[in-house]
């Protein structure tokens, strides 16, 4: 581990810190990781910051340093650099073997002691257990210069992941994908900590499907348990190997987790831990999509299989139901996840200037072209590009944008020179393209380019079992985002948004339990903070109406079972062509 050298001004005192943190503060106020007493450095004067393979200096604001009496606000640190802050002198070095005699591992046992301190105060304040769990994984990876943790529960004879976080303290998704089932399988027979501090190279386990799959250095694994009983595991995980894991970090992890261990045989007796809300198990979250009814269970399936291909999608959904996040999904999932997403809202551009944000623009080239602009294609080459409300492009455009997909080239407004760009388009719409051609507003051929494969987003009325999962992820989240109380819904709001139509699908649902959030003085939203007093799902509708949906249902039904074959539907129907259209062109 490495350590720094403080040699303080007008004093034979040497101090000595060991640097286990990613970022590690340095400054003249107590709080700092590394406190110099000098009058002449500011409160935080400068951070060291390793990256995954090497250490900087970084002065802020004010503060500055100088290495060789130049003066430096970056600096890489190499080993024995000795750099002025201040009036004091600093000294990195990179293996404190040297300096074991001199080191004082009081430091080191003084900031566990601070984070202990911080994590008891945190117990005593946080009434949500999941923000509790993150909280702990969060210090946990800090003390360990940990890369990602999880804190899994062992719940109804499944594993479910209570919190999975990164060392930038974000979520991390998929959590079960990814930890080793033969470190986890060990610590759970043996029921004792396990440190593999160079999987690479570990007799046990460096054969291990799931180490050689997931490029794994180092691990550290620690039982949960109540009693005799094994109730969960956590695990920190590395994939640097100048990052690797040592005894000190397991005795690390084996602290926090006994506190673990406690805060969840609390919430089980409290029957409060968030784990009971079936968001949190692996089934009911797909990335970034929540969802556990047949019929985004045959979306998710869907999106699995065609993610890893190039071929083009065409999202149908009505307005709310999530057709971006199908799209990110996608693009997340591909081979082209590191290169950019870039959504065109084409409802929401100009028909004037959907060319030059389309496929750029040169200088000149109209009125107010003061710069060469590059378009969305050219900042997605490599990348995929979101259209959402396709169908809402002009015919002109419609046909740029069919050649550049059949040539993939590109020429922006005002120049005669074409560019290449490698780009995969995901449409959405919440319109009846198929009707759209036949009106002659949406070109045929472009429709059969883009929708090579359809993903249909059910309406949020036909995802009865989605509706609690939906409106708990989104109380907790606001709950916590405007700091309130509020822990879950009356049963009569419960019954109300199950049977309620929401037009505004998802988005509809999101806006109000924000409110709801807002609005309430209890821990239960009620019906009248969601403003949904009365819903009377067998009201009686006026005959006419009836007959009329009847009608357009009992149409789209023959035209998708004719696959949308509008005379073969008419003739199978005995009714006139022309009625198909008036039907479809009546709004429900």
């Amino acid at each position: 581990m490495p350590s720094l050298k403080v040699y303080l001004s007008n004093s034979e005192q040497t101090l000595i810190f060991s640097i286990f943190k990613r970022i590690t503060t340095i400054g003249n106020d107590i709080d700092n990781d590394i406190y110099i007493p000098d009058i002449t450095l500011e409160d935080v004067h400068a951070n060291i910051v390793f990256d995954g393979d090497n250490y900087f200096l970084h002065t802020l604001n004010k503060g500055f340093a100088f290495f060789n009496k130049k003066k430096t606000k970056k600096h890489k640190l190499s080993d024995h650099d000795k750099i002025n802050v201040g009036s004091s002198i600093i000294e990195f070095i990179l293996n404190d073997q040297e300096v074991v005699d001199d080191f004082d591992k009081t430091v080191v046992d003084q900031h566990l002691y601070k984070k202990l301190l911080e994590l008891s105060d945190t117990i005593l304040e946080t009434e949500n257990f999941n923000t509790l769990l993150n909280n702990l994984l969060d210090m946990l990876l800090s003390l360990t210069r940990a890369e990602r943790g999880y804190i899994l529960i062992f719940q109804n004879r499944e594993v479910v992941a209570a919190s999975a976080r990164n060392m930038n303290q974000e979520n991390i998704g998929n959590p079960l994908k990814q930890v080793s089932d033969s470190i986890i399988e060990k610590a759970i027979a043996t029921r004792r900590p396990v440190i593999v501090s160079d999987a690479f190279n570990d007799q046990l386990f460096s054969t291990s499907e799931s180490v050689i799959n997931l490029k794994l250095s180092s691990v550290l694994c620690a039982p949960l348990k109540s009693g005799n009983h094994l109730i969960g595991i956590i695990y920190l995980g590395n994939n640097q190997i100048s990052n690797l894991f040592n005894h000190e970090s397991l005795e690390t992890l084996t602290i926090f987790a006994a506190m673990t261990s406690l805060i969840v045989q609390n919430a089980f007796l409290l029957n409060k831990l968030e784990l009971e809300n079936p968001i949190s198990k692996g089934e009911m979250r797909f990335g970034g999509i929540i969802g556990s009814s047949l019929k985004m269970k045959d979306v998710f399936r869907k999106i699995e299989k065609v993610a890893p291909t190039d071929i083009s999608v065409l999202i149908q959904g009505e307005t709310g139901t999530g057709k971006e996040l199908v799209a990110k999904e996608i693009h997340e999932r591909s081979d082209r996840a590191k290169k950019g997403f870039i959504t065109i809202n084409c409802a929401a551009i100009p028909e004037n200037l959907m060319e030059s944000e389309f496929f750029g623009h040169k200088k000149g080239s109209f009125t107010g072209a003061v710069n060469d602009q590059k378009g969305k294609f050219e900042m997605a080459d490599g990348g995929t590009i979101f259209l959402d409300e396709i169908g809402e492009m002009p015919l002109n455009l419609q046909a740029k944008l069919l050649r550049a997909l059949q040539e993939r080239m590109i020429t922006p407004v005002g120049s005669s020179t074409p560019i290449y760009v490698n780009v995969r388009i995901v449409a959405a719409t919440n319109k009846d393209l198929e009707y759209e051609v036949q009106r002659g507003t949406f070109r045929e051929d472009l429709l059969y380019r883009l929708n090579v494969i359809q993903i249909s987003l059910p309406p949020l009325r036909e995802r009865e079992d989605d509706i609690e999962i939906l409106g708990k992820f989104f109380l907790n989240r606001f709950s916590e985002e405007y700091q309130r109380k509020v822990v879950g819904f009356t049963p009569a709001a419960l019954d109300l948004m199950k049977q309620y139509e929401w037009p505004g699908n998802i988005r509809e649902l999101e806006n109000r339990i924000k409110k709801g959030v807002v609005l309430s003085d209890k821990i239960h939203i009620t019906p009248t903070e969601l403003g949904i007093e009365h819903v009377d799902k067998n009201a009686v509708l006026p005959l006419s109406i009836a007959k009329q949906n009847f009608q357009k249902e009992y149409i789209i039904k023959a035209l998708k079972r004719n696959n949308w074959n509008k005379s073969k539907t008419a003739q199978e129907l005995g009714i006139d062509a022309r009625t198909i259209f008036r039907y479809l062109e009546k709004p429900k």
